[in-house]
Protein backbone atom coordinates (compact mmCIF):
# COMPACT_ATOMS: atom_id res chain seq x y z
CA UNK A 1 0.00 0.00 0.00
CA UNK A 2 3.11 2.36 1.07
CA UNK A 3 4.65 1.79 -3.12
CA UNK A 4 1.29 2.48 -4.33
CA UNK A 5 0.94 5.37 -2.21
CA UNK A 6 4.56 6.42 -3.62
CA UNK A 7 3.74 5.73 -7.11
CA UNK A 8 0.89 7.87 -6.93
CA UNK A 9 2.00 11.11 -4.56
CA UNK A 10 5.53 11.57 -6.50
CA UNK A 11 4.75 11.80 -10.18
CA UNK A 12 2.45 14.51 -8.57
CA UNK A 13 4.31 16.43 -6.80
CA UNK A 14 6.94 16.03 -10.14
CA UNK A 15 3.76 17.72 -12.05
CA UNK A 16 2.49 20.46 -9.21
CA UNK A 17 6.27 21.89 -9.16
CA UNK A 18 6.52 22.10 -12.63
CA UNK A 19 3.38 23.76 -13.03
CA UNK A 20 4.12 26.51 -10.63
CA UNK A 21 5.73 29.60 -11.84
CA UNK A 22 9.28 30.68 -11.32
CA UNK A 23 10.17 32.36 -8.71
CA UNK A 24 10.60 36.10 -10.03
CA UNK A 25 14.59 36.73 -10.13
CA UNK A 26 15.27 39.27 -7.17
CA UNK A 27 18.06 40.62 -9.07
CA UNK A 28 16.75 43.31 -10.71
CA UNK A 29 16.15 46.85 -10.81
CA UNK A 30 17.81 48.57 -7.98
CA UNK A 31 19.39 44.98 -7.04
CA UNK A 32 20.28 44.30 -10.44
CA UNK A 33 24.31 45.14 -8.60
CA UNK A 34 24.57 42.55 -6.25
CA UNK A 35 24.00 39.51 -8.86
CA UNK A 36 27.11 38.30 -8.33
CA UNK A 37 27.74 39.21 -4.51
CA UNK A 38 27.82 35.56 -3.56
CA UNK A 39 30.60 34.62 -5.59
CA UNK A 40 32.57 37.56 -4.54
CA UNK A 41 32.83 36.41 -1.27
CA UNK A 42 33.42 32.63 -2.30
CA UNK A 43 36.43 34.28 -4.21
CA UNK A 44 37.64 36.25 -1.16
CA UNK A 45 36.58 33.34 1.26
CA UNK A 46 38.64 30.91 -0.91
CA UNK A 47 41.86 33.22 -0.75
CA UNK A 48 41.09 33.60 2.89
CA UNK A 49 41.56 30.14 3.80
CA UNK A 50 44.05 29.54 1.26
CA UNK A 51 46.39 32.01 3.74
CA UNK A 52 45.32 30.51 6.86
CA UNK A 53 44.16 34.13 7.90
CA UNK A 54 40.54 33.32 9.03
CA UNK A 55 39.27 35.91 11.85
CA UNK A 56 37.64 33.83 14.38
CA UNK A 57 36.73 36.74 16.69
CA UNK A 58 32.83 35.79 15.46
CA UNK A 59 30.98 33.15 14.37
CA UNK A 60 30.39 32.71 11.14
CA UNK A 61 26.06 32.32 10.50
CA UNK A 62 26.34 28.91 7.79
CA UNK A 63 24.29 30.15 4.68
CA UNK A 64 24.96 33.38 5.28
CA UNK A 65 28.47 34.76 4.22
CA UNK A 66 27.68 38.48 5.30
CA UNK A 67 26.77 37.65 8.70
CA UNK A 68 28.62 37.16 11.68
CA UNK A 69 27.61 36.50 15.59
CA UNK A 70 28.34 35.96 18.90
CA UNK A 71 26.54 34.24 21.99
CA UNK A 72 25.12 37.17 23.11
CA UNK A 73 23.31 38.00 19.59
CA UNK A 74 21.98 34.36 19.10
CA UNK A 75 20.78 34.58 22.90
CA UNK A 76 18.31 37.01 21.46
CA UNK A 77 16.74 35.17 18.15
CA UNK A 78 13.96 34.31 19.50
CA UNK A 79 13.30 37.69 20.84
CA UNK A 80 13.80 40.34 18.62
CA UNK A 81 10.11 40.98 16.74
CA UNK A 82 9.49 44.68 15.96
CA UNK A 83 11.30 45.98 12.80
CA UNK A 84 13.68 48.37 14.95
CA UNK A 85 14.73 44.80 16.86
CA UNK A 86 15.52 43.01 13.88
CA UNK A 87 16.88 45.49 12.14
CA UNK A 88 19.45 46.10 14.87
CA UNK A 89 19.89 42.60 15.52
CA UNK A 90 20.89 42.20 11.73
CA UNK A 91 23.02 45.32 11.83
CA UNK A 92 25.17 44.31 14.81
CA UNK A 93 25.76 40.71 12.62
CA UNK A 94 26.78 42.56 9.61
CA UNK A 95 28.73 45.29 11.23
CA UNK A 96 30.99 42.00 12.83
CA UNK A 97 31.34 40.54 9.51
CA UNK A 98 32.48 43.88 7.71
CA UNK A 99 35.26 44.22 11.42
CA UNK A 100 36.30 40.61 11.13
CA UNK A 101 36.82 40.81 6.82
CA UNK A 102 38.81 44.52 7.70
CA UNK A 103 41.29 42.18 9.49
CA UNK A 104 41.34 39.43 7.22
CA UNK A 105 42.01 41.53 4.10
CA UNK A 106 44.90 43.39 6.39
CA UNK A 107 46.49 40.22 7.11
CA UNK A 108 46.45 38.77 3.25
CA UNK A 109 48.85 41.33 2.39
CA UNK A 110 46.67 42.95 -0.30
CA UNK A 111 48.06 46.64 -1.62
CA UNK A 112 46.18 48.90 -0.32
CA UNK A 113 43.79 49.73 -3.48
CA UNK A 114 42.76 46.06 -3.64
CA UNK A 115 42.13 45.91 -0.20
CA UNK A 116 40.14 48.84 -0.44
CA UNK A 117 37.76 48.06 -3.28
CA UNK A 118 36.99 44.17 -1.61
CA UNK A 119 36.33 46.86 1.70
CA UNK A 120 33.98 48.55 -0.16
CA UNK A 121 32.28 45.92 -2.33
CA UNK A 122 31.76 43.73 0.62
CA UNK A 123 30.01 46.22 2.68
CA UNK A 124 27.63 46.47 -0.39
CA UNK A 125 27.34 43.21 -0.80
CA UNK A 126 26.23 42.83 2.69
CA UNK A 127 23.69 45.50 2.52
CA UNK A 128 22.37 44.25 -0.77
CA UNK A 129 22.19 40.89 0.26
CA UNK A 130 20.54 41.24 3.00
CA UNK A 131 17.74 43.54 1.85
CA UNK A 132 17.27 40.93 -0.73
CA UNK A 133 17.36 37.25 1.67
CA UNK A 134 16.09 38.98 5.01
CA UNK A 135 13.04 41.36 4.31
CA UNK A 136 10.63 38.62 5.17
CA UNK A 137 9.43 37.00 8.52
CA UNK A 138 9.19 33.91 7.01
CA UNK A 139 14.04 34.54 5.96
CA UNK A 140 14.04 35.81 9.43
CA UNK A 141 12.56 32.95 10.81
CA UNK A 142 15.07 30.68 8.75
CA UNK A 143 17.77 32.48 9.72
CA UNK A 144 16.92 31.90 13.78
CA UNK A 145 17.68 28.63 13.67
CA UNK A 146 21.22 28.84 12.53
CA UNK A 147 22.79 31.87 14.21
CA UNK A 148 23.69 29.64 17.34
CA UNK A 149 27.70 29.29 17.57
CA UNK A 150 28.17 25.60 18.06
CA UNK A 151 29.37 24.67 21.63
CA UNK A 152 33.82 24.26 21.95
CA UNK A 153 33.21 21.07 23.52
CA UNK A 154 34.10 17.71 21.46
CA UNK A 155 31.01 15.82 20.92
CA UNK A 156 32.60 12.82 19.90
CA UNK A 157 34.66 12.08 23.13
CA UNK A 158 30.96 12.98 25.19
CA UNK A 159 28.96 10.65 22.20
CA UNK A 160 31.15 7.57 23.07
CA UNK A 161 30.55 8.05 26.78
CA UNK A 162 34.11 8.25 27.53
CA UNK A 163 33.91 11.44 29.54
CA UNK A 164 31.26 9.51 31.51
CA UNK A 165 33.37 6.67 32.14
CA UNK A 166 36.28 8.26 33.23
CA UNK A 167 33.42 11.05 35.41
CA UNK A 168 35.15 9.70 39.17
CA UNK A 169 38.41 10.65 38.30
CA UNK A 170 37.75 13.53 36.44
CA UNK A 171 35.46 14.85 39.53
CA UNK A 172 38.40 13.53 42.01
CA UNK A 173 41.49 15.50 40.11
CA UNK A 174 39.09 18.97 39.65
CA UNK A 175 38.33 18.41 43.81
CA UNK A 176 41.93 18.07 44.47
CA UNK A 177 42.56 21.24 42.58
CA UNK A 178 40.06 23.49 43.94
CA UNK A 179 41.55 22.02 47.57
CA UNK A 180 45.19 23.40 46.10
CA UNK A 181 44.28 26.36 44.98
CA UNK A 182 42.04 27.78 47.80
CA UNK A 183 44.85 26.43 50.47
CA UNK A 184 47.34 29.05 48.21
CA UNK A 185 44.44 31.94 48.56
CA UNK A 186 44.20 31.09 52.29
CA UNK A 187 48.10 30.44 52.83
CA UNK A 188 49.11 33.89 51.08
CA UNK A 189 46.36 36.39 51.94
CA UNK A 190 48.71 39.33 50.65
CA UNK A 191 47.79 41.51 53.12
CA UNK A 192 50.18 44.00 54.90
CA UNK A 193 52.69 43.02 52.75
CA UNK A 194 55.38 45.28 52.07
CA UNK A 195 57.14 43.59 49.37
CA UNK A 196 56.77 43.41 45.47
CA UNK A 197 56.15 46.20 42.45
CA UNK A 198 53.16 47.77 42.06
CA UNK A 199 51.57 47.98 38.21
CA UNK A 200 48.44 50.78 37.61
CA UNK A 201 47.24 52.03 34.68
CA UNK A 202 48.23 55.13 32.79
CA UNK A 203 45.06 56.75 32.47
CA UNK A 204 44.52 58.65 29.45
CA UNK A 205 40.94 59.78 29.25
CA UNK A 206 39.27 62.56 31.29
CA UNK A 207 37.10 60.66 33.50
CA UNK A 208 34.43 63.54 33.61
CA UNK A 209 33.26 61.92 30.54
CA UNK A 210 31.64 59.16 33.02
CA UNK A 211 29.72 61.46 34.83
CA UNK A 212 26.55 60.55 33.85
CA UNK A 213 27.04 56.92 34.05
CA UNK A 214 24.74 54.78 32.18
CA UNK A 215 22.00 57.05 32.03
CA UNK A 216 23.54 59.16 29.61
CA UNK A 217 24.39 56.58 27.21
CA UNK A 218 22.24 56.05 24.25
CA UNK A 219 20.33 52.58 24.15
CA UNK A 220 20.93 49.89 21.57
CA UNK A 221 18.00 48.61 19.95
CA UNK A 222 18.90 45.22 22.04
CA UNK A 223 18.88 47.56 25.23
CA UNK A 224 22.57 47.48 25.68
CA UNK A 225 24.63 51.38 26.47
CA UNK A 226 25.78 53.19 24.00
CA UNK A 227 28.92 54.89 24.67
CA UNK A 228 31.58 56.33 22.20
CA UNK A 229 35.23 55.00 22.02
CA UNK A 230 36.62 57.37 24.29
CA UNK A 231 34.12 57.04 26.94
CA UNK A 232 34.44 52.93 26.35
CA UNK A 233 37.79 53.91 27.11
CA UNK A 234 37.38 56.04 30.06
CA UNK A 235 35.10 53.13 31.77
CA UNK A 236 38.03 50.48 31.14
CA UNK A 237 40.71 52.84 32.64
CA UNK A 238 38.62 53.16 35.69
CA UNK A 239 37.91 49.56 36.89
CA UNK A 240 41.20 48.75 35.22
CA UNK A 241 43.22 46.70 38.10
CA UNK A 242 46.61 47.19 39.62
CA UNK A 243 48.95 44.27 39.93
CA UNK A 244 51.33 43.52 42.75
CA UNK A 245 53.96 41.17 41.42
CA UNK A 246 56.42 40.25 44.17
CA UNK A 247 59.33 39.32 41.81
CA UNK A 248 60.39 42.30 39.93
CA UNK A 249 61.48 40.67 36.68
CA UNK A 250 60.96 40.83 33.08
CA UNK A 251 58.80 37.59 33.54
CA UNK A 252 56.46 39.05 36.11
CA UNK A 253 56.36 42.52 34.07
CA UNK A 254 52.90 42.66 31.83
CA UNK A 255 54.27 43.04 27.93
CA UNK A 256 52.67 42.76 24.76
CA UNK A 257 52.74 39.59 21.89
CA UNK A 258 54.71 39.97 19.01
CA UNK A 259 55.41 37.82 16.15
CA UNK A 260 59.66 37.00 16.28
CA UNK A 261 61.54 34.91 13.97
CA UNK A 262 60.80 32.14 16.21
CA UNK A 263 57.64 32.41 16.36
CA UNK A 264 55.14 34.07 19.23
CA UNK A 265 56.93 35.79 22.39
CA UNK A 266 56.07 38.18 25.14
CA UNK A 267 57.64 41.78 24.79
CA UNK A 268 58.36 42.93 28.62
CA UNK A 269 59.23 46.43 27.33
CA UNK A 270 55.98 47.25 26.21
CA UNK A 271 53.52 47.53 29.35
CA UNK A 272 50.44 46.79 27.58
CA UNK A 273 47.60 45.50 28.63
CA UNK A 274 44.24 44.97 26.32
CA UNK A 275 40.85 45.63 26.91
CA UNK A 276 37.60 44.70 25.11
CA UNK A 277 33.70 45.64 26.10
CA UNK A 278 31.65 42.37 25.91
CA UNK A 279 28.17 42.48 26.91
CA UNK A 280 25.58 39.56 29.16
CA UNK A 281 22.75 39.40 30.55
CA UNK A 282 20.57 38.32 33.91
CA UNK A 283 17.16 38.17 33.72
CA UNK A 284 16.18 41.63 31.69
CA UNK A 285 18.48 42.97 32.70
CA UNK A 286 21.69 43.92 30.39
CA UNK A 287 25.34 43.75 31.87
CA UNK A 288 28.25 45.42 30.10
CA UNK A 289 31.54 43.00 30.85
CA UNK A 290 35.00 44.94 30.98
CA UNK A 291 37.98 42.27 29.99
CA UNK A 292 41.62 42.51 30.59
CA UNK A 293 43.85 40.87 28.89
CA UNK A 294 47.34 40.37 30.61
CA UNK A 295 50.17 38.52 28.83
CA UNK A 296 53.67 38.00 30.37
CA UNK A 297 56.54 36.16 29.23
CA UNK A 298 57.03 32.67 29.90
CA UNK A 299 59.85 29.88 30.57
CA UNK A 300 60.86 28.51 27.29
CA UNK A 301 60.11 24.87 27.52
CA UNK A 302 60.65 22.29 24.23
CA UNK A 303 57.90 22.95 21.63
CA UNK A 304 55.89 25.39 23.60
CA UNK A 305 55.74 28.87 22.70
CA UNK A 306 57.05 31.11 26.04
CA UNK A 307 53.87 33.30 26.52
CA UNK A 308 51.04 33.08 29.29
CA UNK A 309 48.56 34.90 30.11
CA UNK A 310 45.19 35.53 32.31
CA UNK A 311 42.00 37.64 31.89
CA UNK A 312 40.41 39.82 34.50
CA UNK A 313 36.53 40.55 33.96
CA UNK A 314 34.62 43.43 35.78
CA UNK A 315 30.39 42.72 35.28
CA UNK A 316 28.97 46.16 35.75
CA UNK A 317 25.14 46.15 35.89
CA UNK A 318 22.64 48.36 34.73
CA UNK A 319 22.91 51.02 36.87
CA UNK A 320 27.12 50.65 36.70
CA UNK A 321 27.26 49.35 39.70
CA UNK A 322 29.95 46.31 40.01
CA UNK A 323 28.68 42.73 39.86
CA UNK A 324 30.96 40.11 39.88
CA UNK A 325 34.74 40.01 38.89
CA UNK A 326 36.58 36.76 37.64
CA UNK A 327 40.03 35.67 37.15
CA UNK A 328 40.35 33.30 34.34
CA UNK A 329 43.66 31.74 32.77
CA UNK A 330 44.19 32.32 28.91
CA UNK A 331 43.56 28.73 28.61
CA UNK A 332 40.39 28.84 30.02
CA UNK A 333 41.46 27.19 32.88
CA UNK A 334 40.54 27.61 36.41
CA UNK A 335 37.50 30.25 36.55
CA UNK A 336 38.19 32.39 39.67
CA UNK A 337 34.87 34.42 41.06
CA UNK A 338 35.00 37.17 42.88
CA UNK A 339 31.29 38.70 43.95
CA UNK A 340 30.84 41.74 44.46
CA UNK A 341 26.79 42.93 44.28
CA UNK A 342 23.96 40.93 45.89
CA UNK A 343 24.88 37.18 44.65
CA UNK A 344 25.03 33.86 46.14
CA UNK A 345 26.41 31.12 44.44
CA UNK A 346 24.46 28.08 43.78
CA UNK A 347 25.00 24.76 45.36
CA UNK A 348 24.56 21.64 43.14
CA UNK A 349 24.84 18.09 44.23
CA UNK A 350 28.95 17.75 43.31
CA UNK A 351 30.33 20.27 45.03
CA UNK A 352 32.77 20.47 42.24
CA UNK A 353 30.30 21.84 40.25
CA UNK A 354 29.93 25.11 41.93
CA UNK A 355 31.39 28.15 41.70
CA UNK A 356 34.96 28.60 43.31
CA UNK A 357 34.68 31.55 45.33
CA UNK A 358 38.22 31.59 46.86
CA UNK A 359 37.44 34.66 48.91
CA UNK A 360 34.80 35.65 51.00
CA UNK A 361 35.17 39.10 50.46
CA UNK A 362 35.50 41.32 47.62
CA UNK A 363 36.77 45.44 47.99
CA UNK A 364 34.20 47.88 47.09
CA UNK A 365 36.80 50.33 45.57
CA UNK A 366 39.44 50.24 43.45
CA UNK A 367 41.33 47.02 43.49
CA UNK A 368 44.82 44.84 43.16
CA UNK A 369 45.57 42.09 42.23
CA UNK A 370 48.39 40.05 44.07
CA UNK A 371 50.41 37.61 41.81
CA UNK A 372 52.16 35.32 43.23
CA UNK A 373 56.22 35.20 42.24
CA UNK A 374 56.58 35.65 38.11
CA UNK A 375 54.26 32.45 37.73
CA UNK A 376 51.12 34.82 37.13
CA UNK A 377 49.16 33.17 39.34
CA UNK A 378 46.51 34.90 41.40
CA UNK A 379 46.58 35.01 45.03
CA UNK A 380 44.38 37.40 46.56
CA UNK A 381 42.01 40.40 45.98
CA UNK A 382 42.52 43.75 48.17
CA UNK A 383 41.93 47.36 47.66
CA UNK A 384 44.63 49.68 46.28
CA UNK A 385 44.66 51.75 48.89
CA UNK A 386 46.32 49.48 51.36
CA UNK A 387 48.68 48.89 49.02
CA UNK A 388 49.73 51.94 47.19
CA UNK A 389 51.61 53.46 49.50
CA UNK A 390 55.91 53.33 50.00
CA UNK A 391 56.14 50.84 46.77
CA UNK A 392 57.46 50.58 43.52
CA UNK A 393 55.61 52.32 41.32
CA UNK A 394 55.16 51.61 37.36
CA UNK A 395 52.76 52.45 34.62
CA UNK A 396 50.80 49.87 31.79
CA UNK A 397 48.64 51.68 29.43
CA UNK A 398 45.53 49.91 27.86
CA UNK A 399 45.32 48.78 24.52
CA UNK A 400 42.63 47.59 22.26
CA UNK A 401 41.96 43.75 21.94
CA UNK A 402 41.45 44.03 18.71
CA UNK A 403 45.25 45.16 17.87
CA UNK A 404 46.26 41.70 18.32
CA UNK A 405 44.73 40.80 15.42
CA UNK A 406 47.00 42.33 12.73
CA UNK A 407 50.08 42.04 14.94
CA UNK A 408 53.39 42.93 12.26
CA UNK A 409 55.69 39.74 11.19
CA UNK A 410 59.50 40.19 11.09
CA UNK A 411 59.58 40.02 7.35
CA UNK A 412 56.51 42.84 6.64
CA UNK A 413 52.94 42.41 6.62
CA UNK A 414 51.06 41.17 9.83
CA UNK A 415 49.22 38.23 11.27
CA UNK A 416 46.37 37.36 14.25
CA UNK A 417 48.30 36.19 17.57
CA UNK A 418 45.03 33.67 17.29
CA UNK A 419 44.87 31.01 14.44
CA UNK A 420 41.64 30.25 12.41
CA UNK A 421 40.91 28.00 15.29
CA UNK A 422 41.31 31.29 17.78
CA UNK A 423 44.38 29.31 19.74
CA UNK A 424 47.85 30.69 19.96
CA UNK A 425 50.01 28.82 17.83
CA UNK A 426 52.82 26.49 19.11
CA UNK A 427 50.16 26.55 22.51
CA UNK A 428 48.33 23.33 21.81
CA UNK A 429 50.43 20.86 23.23
CA UNK A 430 50.29 22.64 26.79
CA UNK A 431 47.73 20.20 28.48
CA UNK A 432 47.68 20.11 32.21
CA UNK A 433 45.49 16.97 32.19
CA UNK A 434 44.46 14.28 30.11
CA UNK A 435 41.53 13.39 31.99
CA UNK A 436 40.66 17.20 30.75
CA UNK A 437 40.78 16.09 27.13
CA UNK A 438 38.70 12.83 28.02
CA UNK A 439 36.54 15.61 29.48
CA UNK A 440 35.54 16.93 25.90
CA UNK A 441 37.46 20.10 26.05
CA UNK A 442 39.21 20.51 22.86
CA UNK A 443 43.16 21.64 23.63
CA UNK A 444 42.67 22.38 27.30
CA UNK A 445 46.20 23.82 27.59
CA UNK A 446 46.16 25.94 25.01
CA UNK A 447 45.88 29.88 25.08
CA UNK A 448 42.72 31.28 23.40
CA UNK A 449 40.73 33.75 22.05
CA UNK A 450 38.26 35.51 23.49
CA UNK A 451 34.69 33.89 22.57
CA UNK A 452 36.73 30.45 22.73
CA UNK A 453 37.10 29.09 26.35
CA UNK A 454 34.79 26.27 27.68
CA UNK A 455 35.16 27.16 31.49
CA UNK A 456 33.42 23.61 32.86
CA UNK A 457 34.18 20.18 32.53
CA UNK A 458 31.42 18.30 34.08
CA UNK A 459 28.56 20.21 32.36
CA UNK A 460 28.80 22.97 29.51
CA UNK A 461 29.21 26.42 29.75
CA UNK A 462 31.38 29.00 27.95
CA UNK A 463 32.84 32.45 29.35
CA UNK A 464 31.02 34.18 26.61
CA UNK A 465 27.64 32.36 27.74
CA UNK A 466 25.40 35.50 27.79
CA UNK A 467 23.14 34.07 31.44
CA UNK A 468 26.84 32.59 32.84
CA UNK A 469 26.00 34.66 36.16
CA UNK A 470 22.98 33.08 36.69
CA UNK A 471 24.16 29.49 35.71
CA UNK A 472 26.49 29.70 39.20
CA UNK A 473 24.82 32.68 41.57
CA UNK A 474 21.40 33.61 42.19
CA UNK A 475 20.39 37.25 42.88
CA UNK A 476 19.01 38.30 45.62
CA UNK A 477 18.09 42.17 47.63
CA UNK A 478 19.65 40.33 51.14
CA UNK A 479 23.01 39.21 49.95
CA UNK A 480 23.34 38.20 54.02
CA UNK A 481 20.89 35.57 52.96
CA UNK A 482 20.73 32.56 51.17
CA UNK A 483 17.68 30.13 49.48
CA UNK A 484 17.53 27.09 51.79
CA UNK A 485 17.45 25.33 48.50
CA UNK A 486 20.26 26.26 46.51
CA UNK A 487 23.09 27.37 49.17
CA UNK A 488 24.88 29.82 50.97
CA UNK A 489 25.49 34.00 50.73
CA UNK A 490 28.49 35.23 49.28
CA UNK A 491 28.20 39.04 51.36
CA UNK A 492 28.87 42.28 50.03
CA UNK A 493 31.72 43.34 52.23
CA UNK A 494 32.75 47.21 52.43
CA UNK A 495 36.18 46.16 54.11
CA UNK A 496 38.62 43.57 54.86
CA UNK A 497 37.00 41.06 57.46
CA UNK A 498 38.43 40.86 61.20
Amino acid sequence: MRLLAQLIVVPVAIVVSACAPPRPDPFTGWFEPYRDCRERYAEIDARIDAAGVRDASFYRVPGYPYLRTDRTLASFADEVRTIDEVGGWLRHMREYDQESRDYELINLGLPLSERAWWRDKLRDCGRGLAAIELSEPEQIDRLRTVVAPPDLYAGAIRALGLDLLMRPFLEAELAARRDRLLAAFAGDAGAGRSDGTLWTVDAQEDPAKLDGGFAAAVPDELGYPGFLLSHWRALAERYAPALRVAVDSPMAHPGAPVWTEDGIAVDPRRAEVYYRITFARTGDERLVQLNYFFWFQRRQDAGVAPIDGFIWRVTLNASGERLAYERLHMSGGEVLWFPAHRLHARQPEAPVRAPLVPQPWTPEGPIVLDLAGDGHALRHVGPLDETAANRPLRRYRLVAYEDLYTLPLPGGGSRSLFGPDGIVPGTESRSPSWLLTLAGVRAPGALKQIGHHPVAYLSRAHFDDVDLIDHYFLRSDDTMTASRDTGAAVPRAQSRPE
